[in-house]
């Protein structure tokens, strides 16, 4: 994984000059409501007169929020349209041309393979939002469209203790279920001992796995789990821990329960309503 790093220099970032191969730039993101509305490069059919489909992108940022000069990583992947070839590129927003359209920089390009997942490593040692677009090209007549999935990470001055909950990575494995891989982010902003994580999943999962030395409580009624991680010792920084399950999912909704981070005399060091989830989207 390469490291991009970003330096005080806002009119290197607005002029779109890159010094070498891991770019410089030196500015904060465009706010989200200045991004081009996502727009879909259709090619009408493939070689038997199909229509193309969008590949189904995952865009992902662990963790969204940061402070300046630590690093978030981005992941890409697929999940139920997913193909096996082609090239996936990520894409930085860097300003605007005269015309007020959204310049997109390349980050880093990937050639696609089956089943593979793609992560770069992003830092900023300015405050502001910093937007991302994932760009699939398609290779040849192989059914799929090119296709666009956009996201931002928020960069803060000020250390912002606190726990979140985000949906990674999705596929359909079945009619109605999907594997979900969920990222619980904890960002303290001092040293910690004897920290305890913990939080449950929603009602009747399966084929549940933790990162690692995560614990896994499981109460077989309602196959509905506690999950657990015990750090003696937690430095100042974020952390994230992954939570991996099988769930038939119909609609949008939570699809874990709450979680939080608790030292051994009751006091929270942060805590999350768990994840949210939409199928739809």
């Amino acid at each position: 994984m390469k490291k991009l790093y970003i330096f005080t220099t806002a009119l290197l970032m607005l002029a779109g000059t890159f010094t070498s191969c891991t770019k410089e730039l030196d500015d904060v993101g465009l706010n989200a409501s200045s991004i081009d509305a996502a727009k879909k490069e259709v090619g009408a059919t493939n070689g038997n007169n199909t229509p193309r489909v969008d590949a189904d992108i995952n865009l992902g940022f662990s963790p969204a929020t940061q402070m300046i000069g630590n690093t978030v990583t981005i992941t890409l992947s697929f999940g139920t349209n997913a193909p096996s070839n082609g090239k996936i590129h990520l894409e930085q927003a860097t300003g605007v041309d005269g015309e007020g359209n959204t310049i997109w920089s390349l980050v880093e390009a990937y050639e696609v393979i089956a089943g593979g997942a793609y992560t770069h490593e992003f830092t900023s040692n300015v405050a502001g939002t910093f937007d991302f677009r994932a760009h699939y090209i398609a290779q040849g007549n192989n059914g799929f469209s090119n296709t666009f999935k956009y996201g931002s990470v928020i960069y803060t001055e000020d250390c912002v203790q606190n726990m979140t909950a985000t949906v990674v990575e999705k596929e359909l494995i079945g009619t109605n279920m999907y594997r979900l891989k969920v990222a619980f982010t904890l960002n303290t902003c001092k040293d910690y001992s004897d920290v305890h994580i913990q939080g449950g999943l929603t009602a009747k999962v399966s084929n549940v796995s933790v990162s690692e030395n995560g614990t896994i409580r499981k109460k077989t009624e309602n196959d509905n789990y506690t999950i657990y991680w015990d750090e003696a010792s937690l430095a100042k920084g974020t952390k994230t821990y992954y939570v991996t399950f099988d769930k038939e999912i119909k609609g949008a909704g939570m699809v874990t329960g709450d979680w939080s981070a608790k030292t051994p005399d009751g006091s929270v060091v942060a805590s999350t309503e768990g994840a949210y989830f939409n199928p739809a989207e």
